[in-house]
């Protein structure tokens, strides 16, 4: 249902889960995360993650879950922390989180250098450097890379909405709402996320984002 981005059907669907299996913690990390990114009840959405995790306090995903719903209540000291045990459990992810953490803080020399470790490693990445880059004013290489994945786009399948959060770092507007058109079209399964997401902030004002907000379902 989040899929297709009935949100009510969706939230249905989750309570649904817990009450089949109230101690399943894969069911309570999508939908706290659901709950705070999607439709901004961010304590609520905590409170399904600080359950998640104590079921499963190890769990990859129950962490990167957290993470990300901490990075949309704009909480970047906890993000960072969820970071740091991202890092711990699976480093290449780590550094790439914890490199959007210290971005997100002002960090920009810290997170350029974490987002690059990250990168190096897992060998692909390049939206999230592109993104890097622009904030931290290394514009040249940010330019460089979302022109590389504008080719490559060419060639197979690459997520618009990738491409739209580099050009939103950039602030080119245009570029940005053009890329997000492209992934409204495809029903980009990022786009739900788009109301809390801290990287479109810059976009928010214009009239366009608001536009986009009611066409998925979500209100401005």
């Amino acid at each position: 249902m989040k899929a297709d981005w009935d949100f009510p059907g969706a939230e249905e669907e989750f309570k649904r889960a817990v009450e089949l299996n109230p101690n399943e913690p894969n069911t309570y990390a999508p939908y706290g995360e659901f709950l705070g990114c999607t439709l901004e009840r961010f304590d609520e959405g905590i409170a399904l993650e600080n359950r998640a995790l104590q079921l499963d306090s190890v769990s990859l995903a129950n962490h990167v879950s957290a993470a990300n719903l901490f990075k949309c209540s704009r909480q970047y000291d906890l993000f960072i922390e969820e970071a740091k045990k991202i890092l711990d459990l699976e480093p290449n992810n780590g550094h790439v989180y914890l490199g959007r953490g210290y971005l997100l803080k002002g960090l920009y020399e810290q997170g350029l250098a974490e987002i690059r470790k990250g990168v190096d490693q897992r060998k692909n990445g390049s939206g999230t450097l592109g993104y890097a880059c622009a904030v931290a004013g290394q514009r040249s290489e940010a330019l460089r890379t979302v022109a590389e994945l504008q080719a490559l786009a060419e060639r197979k399948y690459m997520s618009p909405f990738t491409i739209a959060i580099v050009y939103a770092g950039l602030e080119d507007k245009d570029r940005a709402f053009e890329w997000l058109g492209k992934a409204f079209v495809e029903h980009n399964d990022s786009l739900p996320e788009i109301k809390t997401d801290p990287s479109l902030d810059n976009l928010r004002s214009d009239p366009r984002f608001a536009d986009l907000l009611r066409r998925i379902g979500l209100t401005p």
